[in-house]
């Protein structure tokens, strides 16, 4: 996992929402982890015999990006949940504790609703008795996308086994955060208002094709049966109050993913046909001024 290359972020006047102020440093490589810059400072020295030297500022600390694991059993009702090699993105070296412990949650937040869907699967006897003693796997995959120096992206799968006795997998979701607020940014701070109409987001799926396909394949469109095209509805979570249910609560449908090289719309719904995943990508510079410009001036580019 590399860092997402040097980039400087000028300060901004204030008033201009939650991304309106960009500091940073550069981001460095290193192997395995991501090393980023949690703030800025500058040196500033006097000129001339007659004024004294005012010292240089220390840089600030460093924010150290990785990939955890976690393996671990509990029960439920009498039945095993494992939570098997979940994977899942770390922040340390942030200056402020209570910052960092907000991003870290952020971020382990998916694992957390893995094992939440799990709890709640083993709570009902119907789905006990067709595990007839068997654990239920649950896990998470990671993929991380910009790390830094204000902006952080990654992708989770989120898989179960439900114990052998059905198929499907849980929506996955994509995390992305404000390293400087620790703030999980969500469609309305990253798209310009005008884009989440109607017509902003037909533009918006022209423009943002599927990623990669296959010759010969037909289209994610064509075999998803997606052609009536994004919705606002799909750019938000699913919340149902009082929910008890596996299928009850859910991050959105469609979420922005940042690469350090490029923009993707991640799909994720629950299901096995193939059509509860998508990927969709365009160069930064094809969708910007779909975006806030706040938002759009941290991006690569």
């Amino acid at each position: 996992m590399g860092a997402t290359g040097a980039r400087t972020a000028a300060g901004a006047t204030g008033g201009k929402g939650v991304l309106a102020t960009a500091t940073g440093k550069a981001a460095l490589a290193a192997a395995g982890t991501a090393v980023v810059a949690s703030g800025a400072f500058v040196a500033v020295q006097a000129t001339g015999d007659d004024r004294p030297t005012r010292p240089a500022a220390t840089a600030a600390p460093t924010a150290v990006v990785r990939v955890a694991s976690q393996s671990q059993t509990q029960t439920v009702a009498s039945l095993p949940i494992q939570l098997d090699n979940a994977q899942y993105v770390t922040v340390s070296g942030l200056r402020d504790t209570a910052l960092q412990q907000r991003v870290n949650a952020a971020l382990r937040a998916p694992v957390d609703r893995a094992l939440r869907i799990g709890r709640q699967f083993a709570s009902d006897p119907a789905a006990r008795r067709a595990c007839a003693g068997k654990p239920e796997k649950v896990r998470t995959t990671v993929e991380t996308g910009l790390s830094g120096p204000r902006l952080l992206s990654a992708r989770y799968d989120l898989f179960s086994d439900w114990c052998q006795s059905a198929d499907g997998q849980p929506p996955g979701e994509v995390v992305t955060l404000d390293l400087t607020t620790g703030k999980r940014l969500t469609a309305t701070d990253v798209f310009r208002a005008e884009t989440l109409t109607k017509a902003g987001l037909a533009r918006l799926k022209r423009l943002v094709p599927e990623r990669d396909p296959q010759p010969g394949d037909m289209s994610w469109h064509e075999r998803c049966l997606r052609d009536e095209g994004f919705t606002r509805a799909h750019l938000s979570p699913t919340v149902v109050p009082g929910n008890t249910s596996v299928s009850g609560d859910s991050p959105p449908s469609l979420s922005a993913f940042l690469t350090p090289t490029r923009f993707e719309l991640a799909w994720f719904t629950s299901g096995s046909d193939g059509c509860h995943r998508g990927r969709f990508a365009a160069p930064y510079g094809k969708v910007r001024e779909l975006l806030k410009p706040e938002f759009a001036a941290l991006l690569p580019g």
